[in-house]
C-alpha cells in the first residue's frame, strides 16, 4: 500500500489522520504545533511526525500528500507537492481562485499524478443514492434543487461561508444536473465578509437555491431535489435510517416552499459508511490504479468558477449598497 503524509492536523485534519491510520496508509503527520503532534502520537502510536513541510517533500517513502491546512495555503502546498512528484489530496476548496485550481490540475496532468479534492458529500451514501435515483428518472423531470447548510450560533469560523460551506452544495448541484449554470447570483448578509450567503444557480430547465450560514441558531444540512413526480430529501442531521426520504408530489398542491410533498415519506435504506472513510479509500484506490478521482482537479475548477462568479456578485452588490448609502 502506498504511504501518505497528512499535512495539518487541526480540527478537520485529525479526521483524515484517523481514517488513514485505520486504513494502514498513514506514514507521517506534519503540523507546525508540537502540542498537536504530541496528541497525534498519543492517539496513533507508531507513526512519524514532522514540523517542517520540506521534510515531507524530501521523504521518498511518502507517495502522496494529504493537505488539510488553512485554505490560503492549499495552492502553494499542493503545487510544491506535485512538483516534488507526489500525488495530492487537498481539502476543499482546492484553491482560492479558479486560475490557481487550473494550474494545479494542469500540473498534475502534465506529470501524470493524481490530484483529488475533498468534496466529501460525493462519497456520502445518501447523496450517491439520491443522484442515482435522479439520473435513472426516479423523481421524474428535475425542476429544482434547494439546499440549506447552516451553522450553529456562536460557532467561530475562520472561513468564508461561500467558500467553506457552499462549495459542498455547488459540487453536488453540478454533479446532479450534469452541466454548468448559465446564470449565477448571490446575496450576502452582515456586510463585508458575510456570515450568510444566498446563492441562486440557473441551469437549462433547473433552478438551484443554496443558503449557507456560519452564524445561525440551528444547524441544518438539508439537500432537496424537486422532481415532477417525487421529491428527494437528504437530511444529514437525521439518523441513518431517516437520512434519505422520497415524497410523492401531489398533483393538486405540488410542493410547498419547504420542498415537501403530501403523504408519508418513503425512507430509503443506506449503508452507514462514514463518508470520509469512503473518500480516503477512493484516494488510495486511485493511487494504486492511477484512475482519475471522482472529485478531481477539473471538477474542482468547475466549482471554483461558480464560487468566483458568486463572489463577484457579492462585491458588486456591496458596492451598490455603499454607493446608495453615500448618494
Amino acid at each position: 500500500m502506498r504511504k501518505v503524509a497528512v499535512v495539518g492536523a487541526g480540527a478537520w485534519g485529525r479526521n483524515l489522520v484517523r481514517n488513514h491510520y485505520l486504513l494502514g496508509s498513514l506514514q507521517t503527520v506534519c503540523d507546525t504545533d508540537p502540542m498537536v503532534l504530541s496528541g497525534v502520537l498519543n492517539a496513533h502510536p507508531g507513526i512519524k511526525t514532522a514540523c517542517m513541510y520540506d521534510e515531507i517533500l524530501e521523504d521518498a517513502r511518502i507517495s502522496a500528500v494529504v493537505i488539510a491546512t488553512p485554505t490560503a495555503l492549499h495552492f502553494d502546498f499542493a503545487e510544491r507537492a506535485l512538483q516534488a512528484g507526489k500525488d495530492v489530496y487537498v481539502e476543499k476548496p482546492l484553491a482560492l481562485s479558479a486560475d490557481h485550481a487550473r494550474r494545479l490540475a494542469e500540473e498534475a496532468q502534465h506529470r501524470g499524478l493524481v490530484l483529488m479534492v475533498g468534496h466529501l458529500l460525493h462519497y456520502h451514501p445518501a447523496f450517491l443514492r439520491l443522484r442515482e435515483i435522479a439520473h435513472e428518472g426516479g423523481l421524474g423531470r428535475i425542476l429544482g434543487i434547494r439546499s440549506r447548510r447552516l451553522g450553529s450560533a456562536g460557532a467561530l469560523r475562520e472561513e468564508d461561508p461561500l467558500w467553506d460551506l457552499a462549495s459542498h452544495d455547488v459540487s453536488m448541484c453540478l454533479s446532479l444536473v450534469g452541466s454548468n449554470p448559465v446564470e449565477i447570483s448571490a446575496a450576502g448578509r452582515e456586510g463585508g465578509a458575510p456570515d450568510a450567503v444566498d446563492l441562486s444557480l440557473s441551469f437549462a430547465g433547473v433552478s438551484a437555491r443554496i443558503s449557507v450560514s456560519c452564524r445561525h441558531p440551528r444547524r441544518e444540512r438539508i439537500f432537496t431535489v424537486i422532481g415532477e413526480e417525487k421529491i428527494g430529501i437528504f437530511d444529514d442531521d437525521q439518523p441513518w435510517e431517516r437520512k434519505l426520504a422520497l415524497h410523492a408530489v401531489s398533483g393538486a398542491s405540488g410542493f410547498s416552499n419547504e420542498g415537501l410533498g403530501e403523504g408519508a415519506p418513503e425512507y430509503l435504506s443506506l449503508d452507514p459508511l462514514e463518508p470520509l472513510l469512503a473518500e480516503c479509500r477512493h484516494f488510495l484506490e486511485c493511487l494504486e490504479t492511477r484512475a482519475v478521482p471522482a472529485t478531481d482537479g477539473e471538477e474542482a475548477c468547475r466549482v471554483l468558477d461558480v464560487l468566483e462568479r458568486a463572489q463577484a456578485g457579492l462585491r458588486e452588490g456591496a458596492a451598490l449598497l455603499e454607493e446608495g448609502a453615500h448618494a
